[in-house]
């Protein structure tokens, strides 16, 4: 089946483009105590953002400073929005953000996407179409560009105004979830072919493949010919960067994912902690050296850590009483935030913890995926 993505075999050999060689999954040794922990220097305080209604509500990683900004959106969007998919800037200084209707489906009822000054509090209009903001957004590492996603990978320059498409998908052959790579050189996406425009947990279609391109749509291809997709709120198919922009972490198989790391130089892979059970949500350490996942292999969804080598497996959140998805480490290692649900009540917090699994703190209701933002926003 075509994706619009040259395969790797057509490319000319390039090291991106090395074909992939596939090792046996490695062993690990589960440890539910004296896990080296990551290395980090004493920061400032660490600054969460999450919507509320039409709102940014940002805060401290224990609860306190809580301070809400609303966000302007235009007069015509239909009744019963809220704000969804917040994204700051890596400076800090401005802040992507849409709506979405609480009577929305995967993939309709999406506002456009908005920028806003933290500092000015201007706001510009990236775009003003609906259905702009499903594919997910991703500012790039100096702040100057915001990728999206309307079925098709688009840059926006801030500071030109202009969007300028990459790819072009079309009502079968989707391109979503970029990703801006650490170092600026890529950005990752998926590509995948449906009469749906989202994967979904039908029989085929929840799989896909593994794309880069440049940011200049330069050096467009397959890196994995076979990949598992993720929709389900709050938990978008995100993959994830490692710190030097060498890898990627991304889900792997069928009903039940495993996570698999890719070297995008090389083209080796490996799988971690491979398990019948669910693997999901991969976010890695700032230091490199650890993986943060969601897993169901104990019953329950639960928040676990592992290292890079597939070592020291450790479950985070073993006596939680909810179910614990989207971990994302903080910028200093120090802390990891997450989603929790609570089946009594059906509602979805958002929690974080010290990077040991200890001091678990609720800060307030939200259903998007975690985000953590510099100390020197509002």
């Amino acid at each position: 089946t075509s994706t619009g993505v040259p395969s790797a075999a057509t490319l000319a050999p390039t090291k991106t483009s090395a074909p992939i060689v596939t090792t046996e999954p490695p062993t690990f040794t589960l440890r539910p105590t004296n896990i080296p922990a990551s290395t980090v220097m004493p920061t400032p305080v660490e600054r969460l953002v999450y919507p509320e209604g039409l709102s940014a509500v940002f805060v401290n990683s224990d609860g306190s400073d809580r301070e809400m900004l609303d966000l302007p959106l235009p007069d015509s969007l239909p009744p019963d929005i809220a704000i969804q998919h917040i994204q700051p800037s890596p400076t800090g200084r401005y802040l992507a953000f849409g709506a979405v209707t609480y009577f929305y489906q995967p993939g309709t009822y999406y506002s456009g996407i908005h920028i806003m000054d933290l500092q000015t509090g201007f706001v510009n209009s990236v775009t003003n179409d609906w259905n702009q903001l499903g594919g997910g957004t991703s500012w790039s590492p100096d702040g100057l560009n915001l990728t999206l996603s309307n079925n098709s990978i688009v840059v926006w320059d801030k500071d030109a105004g202009q969007l300028k498409y990459l790819t072009y998908g079309d009502a079968h052959l989707h391109h979503l979830y970029p990703v801006w790579s650490p170092t600026g050189e890529y950005i990752a996406f998926a590509c995948f072919e449906s009469e749906f425009f989202y994967p979904n947990n039908d029989p085929g279609e929840s799989g896909g493949q593994l794309c880069l391109i440049r940011p200049d749509g330069s050096e467009l291809h397959e890196i994995v010919s076979s990949i598992y997709l993720q929709y389900a709120e709050g938990t978008l198919s995100r993959f994830a960067w490692s710190p030097d922009g060498r890898r990627l972490a991304y889900l792997t198989g069928e009903e039940s994912p495993d996570i698999a790391i890719i070297n995008i130089e090389t083209g080796e892979t490996h799988v971690l902690a491979a398990n019948p059970a669910k693997d999901v949500n991969p976010d890695w350490s700032p230091d490199g050296t650890q993986i943060a996942f969601a897993s169901n292999r104990n019953g329950r969804d639960e928040i676990f850590i592992i290292g890079v080598d597939g070592e020291y497996l450790v479950n985070l959140t073993p006596n939680s009483k909810f179910d614990n998805f989207s971990p994302v480490w903080s910028p200093s290692g120090n802390h990891i935030a997450f989603l929790s649900f609570d089946p009594g009540t059906s509602s979805l917090t958002l929690t974080t913890m010290t990077a040991d699994g200890a001091i678990p703190v609720q800060i307030g209701p939200s259903g998007s995926r975690p985000v953590w933002v510099p100390v020197e926003t509002p």
